[in-house]
């Protein structure tokens, strides 16, 4: 049907060592290592089994003519290696969990077997353990103490030896979304995840993983606190876990500071990280990484948030509004209220800088860069920003569903931020929410979408770069909370300092 005669093949071989010229012809396992690793090495970025299976194949026919092809007899048994496209790279930026709740999946693009492992660890009686995990704050502290791992359990677990494990056993993981625990299947296991398996199913002996013993799992949890513990016990894994508790070494110090005096501190170490890496090629960003990092708990002062804190801190009777001081950490857990579930107060930031600058002169506009690294600071909102499966629709103070109200990680529209002193002389004006940035297109003033700008973020910047100033405004936080200035202990209030 086409044009040429002949459909010839030409081979371009590998470069002919004595000990591939030795071995080409025989089966190479009969190699000793040091010469296998010799003649393998050759071979890459191939495989040097496939190169030989080719090579047979191909002397066995005379062209690639439809005809010639049909008489080969081999099935192939091959598992690609998928190649990190740029592509791919740019969509992996966006750590946005599925609609299933699950992280991304990489572990395609992990080539090293050695890497392809999870961990696991065993309880006793965990089925009826984890009844309780909707209960009460005891209940929750109880489960947190009985099932959280400490990393000295954490035994390592090639991850199809896993996959075939729990495809006949039980198996459960910590849902970080909802704050609770959840059996999981063989399909939705992933390099890195931690699985929790129950004393009776086995698997492990005085060696380590033994899929094949049926021996009961003696356990000895460790009395220190592990983050997973934390996380747990905090009860508002929905938020921010450091608004109650903060890891400094091998310890989680507590304590109550206002909103200022956390705003004032994080800038300043911003400040501080910015002169310690003294690299004039942040001189462009250093206003904006400044500012963002004054800005990026300003959504705490949501009522939501501040009903929490202040019944944490001052009891439930006294958690009424006018909320003051406005919050920003509490040295006594509490839990958010289910009516807004995944609420993200690092977006409630975002969106009323984006409300404020429609009242801004353009030389004074919060910009793009800025709101996404105020977004951004918790790695939970980057760039798609949706309603998770679990979130509640709004109610009105009589308790009506308002269908027509939009929401997404817990905000709603028309929320309201009431006016905030975040320091040293700056007042964020009272700010009533809007969620027009997060539909697709423009909206009715011409304003792009939240994907469009962060994007276009992304696309100027490059991932990297973005990266780079990202971690700068998280490690502010973390080092500013992990050594606060001005705050007050458990058992004290503002009063007492």
């Amino acid at each position: 049907t086409g044009d040429d005669d002949s459909s010839e093949i030409y081979w371009i071989d590998l470069p002919l060592t004595k000990n591939r010229e030795k071995f080409a012809a025989t089966d190479l396992s009969k190699a000793d290592e040091k010469t296998f690793a010799e003649i393998a090495k050759t071979a890459k970025p191939y495989e040097w089994e496939n190169i030989e299976k080719s090579r047979t194949i191909l002397e066995k026919i005379d062209s690639a003519s439809p005809n010639d092809l049909r008489q080969i007899d081999h099935k192939e048994n091959h598992t690609p290696n998928h190649v990190l496209r740029q592509r791919d790279l740019i969509d992996l930026f966006d750590t946005t969990a599925d609609l299933s709740g699950f992280d991304l999946d990489v572990s395609r693009f992990v080539r090293g077997g050695e890497e392809r492992d999870i961990s696991v660890y065993w309880r006793s009686n965990v089925e009826e353990t984890i009844k309780p995990v909707k209960g009460t704050k005891k209940e929750r502290k109880e489960l947190a103490k009985m099932l959280a791992p400490h990393r000295d359990e954490l035994c390592s677990v090639p991850i199809y030896d896993a996959k075939a494990f729990i495809d006949k056993k039980k198996a459960w993981t910590f849902d970080t979304l909802s704050g609770e625990w959840r059996e999981i299947k063989k399909d939705n296991l992933r390099t890195g995840i931690i699985i929790l398996l129950d004393a009776e199913s086995g698997g492990y002996d005085k060696i380590g993983w033994n899929p094949k013993s049926k021996a009961v799992i003696p356990v000895e949890h460790s009395e220190t606190k592990s983050k997973l513990e934390s996380a747990i016990n905090t009860e508002a894994i929905d938020d921010d876990n450091q608004t109650y508790e903060t890891e400094v070494g091998n310890k989680f110090i507590s304590y109550t500071q206002t909103l200022t005096a956390h705003s004032l501190e994080v800038r300043q170490s911003a400040i501080d990280i910015l002169a310690k890496l003294e690299l004039s090629e942040l001189n462009d960003f250093r206003d904006r990484i400044i500012s963002a990092a004054h800005h990026h708990d300003l959504g705490k002062a949501h009522d939501f948030f501040q009903t929490t804190l202040h019944k944490a801190v001052y009891g439930e009777e006294n958690a009424k509004k006018p909320f003051a001081p406005l919050l920003a950490k509490s040295a006594k857990q509490s839990r958010h209220g289910k009516e807004r579930n995944n609420f993200r107060h690092e977006l409630a930031s975002a969106l009323a800088l984006i409300e404020k600058n429609r009242t801004l002169p353009v030389n004074e506009k919060h910009d793009d860069l800025e709101i996404y690294l105020v977004a951004a600071h918790h790695g939970k909102v980057r760039l798609s920003i949706r309603a998770l499966p679990d979130e509640k629709k709004p109610k009105n103070d009589d308790g009506k569903f308002q269908p027509e109200r939009r929401f997404a990680r817990g905000i709603w529209d028309d929320d309201k931020l009431p006016a905030t002193d975040l320091g040293d002389g700056v007042i964020f004006p009272e700010t009533i929410l809007n969620l027009d940035a997060l539909t697709l297109g423009k909206n009715d003033e011409n304003e792009s979408s939240w994907l469009e700008r962060m994007i276009n973020v992304r696309d100027d910047l490059g991932v990297f770069r973005l990266a780079y100033l990202e971690a700068i405004v998280r490690a502010a936080d973390v080092q500013a909370s992990a050594k606060p200035q001005n705050c007050f202990k458990k058992g004290e209030t503002e009063n007492d300092k």
